[in-house]
């Protein structure tokens, strides 16, 4: 006899609850914080200087931005390659945080990859070309920053287990009094 599933809605809540207590957390810690926090300032700052700042781009010019929008989508999504190897040597120290840090980077390669494909399209309208312009900048601004952040916290975290080595009283294997022959 097979069972019968109920759909539960309850749970939609609670994992929402969650989520938002895993970006407060994130908000909250000062290594997670530069991590979610740096990339969305300068992901904003860089929409709205390349929305301010875009060129006019209309559908007869549009093929003349067609190498910049492919391009800013292949990097765009070599960083998600970058992305999936770092992740797997976040510091311990990130706990949880480690699955919000992946989505918002996720998040802007989506947001750089999908304005940038979308923008090679010569058939939409003049006023659209502008936003998309923006939008893939701020995504692969984004992207690179949340990368390159993520970098720097796994290099930090590695110098700072071998300054507790170091002071400790390990020495990296000199034993200070000349003869290193064990």
């Amino acid at each position: 006899m097979a069972r019968k599933h109920r759909v539960s809605w309850k749970r939609r809540p609670r994992r929402s609850r969650e989520f938002l207590s895993v970006v407060a957390a994130a908000l909250l810690r000062p290594e997670t914080r530069v991590v979610v926090g740096a990339p969305a300032i300068s992901a904003a700052v860089v929409f709205l200087l390349a929305l301010w700042r875009a060129p006019e781009i209309a559908s007869d010019n549009q093929p003349d931005f067609a190498n910049l929008y492919g391009t800013t989508g292949q990097v765009v999504a070599t960083l998600l390659v970058a992305l999936a190897v770092e992740v797997r040597a976040l510091p311990t120290t990130f706990g949880n945080t480690r699955r919000l840090v992946v989505i918002v980077t996720l998040m802007y390669v989506a947001l750089g990859v999908a304005a940038s494909v979308i923008a090679l399209d010569p058939s939409l309208p003049s006023g659209v070309y502008e936003p998309l312009f923006a939008l893939a900048l701020a995504g692969g601004a984004g992207a690179l920053l949340s990368v390159l952040v993520i970098a720097f916290q796994i290099v930090e975290a590695g110098f700072g287990a071998d300054r507790t080595v170091m002071r400790d009283g390990e020495t990296g294997g000199h034993s200070g009094t000349g003869d290193d022959s064990a």
